[in-house]
């Protein structure tokens, strides 16, 4: 059976043969000779009857027992470089953040708005948006009804 497997760095994909079910789950790049995973976007479907070694039955029994150690150090190398990646991908790695409200209102960086002032800023926020509307001839009220919000 042919196989497929891509990197997404060189941007490439390359078919190996292999008999069904021995094939190995990373190869080197052709292109930068990294390690890299299956293509699994090309996989054909096919249903096998019965459990028997089917990825519904390895994941049925990862959630019941764990991983075995190989598998799991495996993950967790993977997920290691996966951050690393992240991290060094710059504007594409999004970091979370969580404000302290409160600490900010007390350094004096937020406060909350009155009924009025919030109003007063939807306000705002309509008129630009159907300023910027007309400055490109758009009916916004077509478009709304096209595309509700």
């Amino acid at each position: 059976m042919r196989y497929d497997w891509i990197c997404h760095e060189c941007e490439i994909t390359w078919e190996e043969d292999h008999p069904i079910g021995t094939a190995p789950k990373e190869t080197r790049c052709e292109e930068c000779g990294e390690m890299r995973g299956r293509n699994w976007g090309s996989v054909s479907t096919f249903q096998m009857k019965g459990d028997c070694h089917t990825n519904r039955v390895k994941a049925r029994t990862r959630y019941e027992k764990g991983m075995d150690r190989d598998t799991a150090e495996e993950f967790y190398d993977e997920s290691i470089k996966s951050t690393k990646r992240s991290i060094n991908s710059g504007w594409k790695a999004y970091k979370r953040w969580d404000p302290n409200i409160e600490n900010m209102r007390k350094a004096g960086l937020v406060k909350k708005r009155s009924p009025k002032e919030a109003n007063e800023a939807k306000e705002r926020a309509r008129q630009m948006t159907k300023e910027n509307y007309d400055s490109l001839n758009i009916d916004m009220n077509e478009t709304l009804k096209r595309k509700p919000q």
